[in-house]
């Protein structure tokens, strides 16, 4: 047992050190609380990781070591650095986010570490539509292997994802995606018939199925916050790309548009959604299993079959038309939000399963 005059020492492996996985384990990382939790993040980096990363820890006391885990060619090395890293932390509880870190990190904890293993996985792997089925067995045979030969528990951020848990291992529970609703801005300047997504325009997001929503929709204009290997995808002219922005711009920007919009074809539990929920934005988005335990059809908004481009025009057109039934739609997601996913109650949590993995 710990010591009540001692910290818990927690070390985070995260290889997606970008959007919605930085989003979350930044907010954990910095919000547990600090005199019972002492925390450490060994990240890798993206193209579109914060170039603000280092000052958005700088003042929480939260210390920072850089490990390449993005590659095969990095794979043995980042075992062995992250190895080291534990051999001289001593961690009580070691949290692994996302897939590539559950790998590695599991890995490198086998035999050198001996308290409270978690996994995150914040969308699996094999939940990849853009990969060969073969691509996608692989990386679900995998999953279950590492679960078998180097244990854990799942800590999922979804019911669906805690559904597709429980098929690799009977270790798994489940503490909900969230978001920090004290910096959420609700912009007073509405733009009319302004459509918004935020991402990375990537195979996920359906870049190709944003486009044609807003060649259908010409007289709107539809606002992609983010970039990515896939822009090119966007070739609408009512389409304005913003690249990659700090967060609170891109906060500012979502706050300003009139309604929300989501094409992806898988998730995790979609933090972008949830911040645009916070912000009373009535929802557009993809009826993928993850989205349903936000967006309630025709309280929060709507879900729409990613192979009709027409059922989102739709959608949107009825939204954009109907003023009150959009502001009752945010309305409604904002309480759904501070019901069920406001940071506090996500925070509680993680201390609560910290702590019981340590006794």
């Amino acid at each position: 047992m710990v010591k009540d005059d001692k910290k818990i020492k927690i070390l985070f492996v995260v290889e997606s050190f970008s959007t919605g996985v930085y989003s979350i384990s930044h907010d954990i990382a910095c919000n547990i609380d600090p005199r019972r939790f002492e925390v450490r993040i060994i990240h890798s980096l993206r193209p579109d990781s914060p170039a603000s990363y280092k000052e958005d820890f700088a003042a929480t006391g939260v210390s920072l070591s850089y490990v390449a885990m993005n590659g095969p060619l990095n794979l043995i090395k980042s075992i062995r650095l992250i190895r080291n890293i534990i051999d001289e932390y001593k961690p009580d509880v070691i949290h692994l986010h996302s897939s590539m870190a559950g790998a590695v990190g599991r890995i490198a904890a086998k035999g050198h570490h001996k308290g409270l293993l978690l996994y995150t996985p914040h969308g699996f792997s094999f939940l990849k539509e853009d990969s060969s089925m073969i691509k996608r067995l692989a990386f679900r045979t995998a999953e279950k292997l590492l679960a078998f030969l180097f244990g854990g528990t799942i800590l999922a951020i979804s019911r669906d994802e805690y559904n597709r848990a429980k098929t690799l291992t009977h270790h798994v529970e489940m503490i909900s995606n969230f978001i920090d609703l004290t910096k959420i801005p609700i912009s007073s300047t509405i733009k009319e018939n302004t459509v918004v997504i935020s991402g990375r325009i990537s195979n996920q997001k359906n870049p190709l199925l944003f486009n044609e929503i807003a060649l259908a929709l010409a007289h709107i204009s539809f606002i992609w916050v983010g970039d990515g290997p896939l822009k090119e995808a966007l070739q609408a002219p009512n389409i304005t790309i913003t690249g990659y922005v700090e967060r609170a711009k891109a906060l500012e920007i979502v706050s300003q548009a009139t309604l929300y919009l989501q094409t992806s074809l898988w998730e995790g539990l979609s933090v972008s959604i949830l911040e645009a929920m916070a912000m009373k934005k009535a929802v557009v988005a993809s009826n993928i299993e993850a989205n349903k335990e936000l967006v309630k059809e025709g309280i929060t908004g709507y879900l729409c079959s990613t192979d009709s481009s027409a059922d989102f025009v739709t959608k949107i057109e009825l939204l954009l038309d109907d003023d009150k039934k959009r502001e009752a739609c945010g309305n409604a997601g904002l309480e759904v939000v501070k019901e069920h996913y406001d940071l506090p109650i996500a925070i509680k949590a993680y201390e609560e399963i910290y702590y019981r993995g340590t006794l």
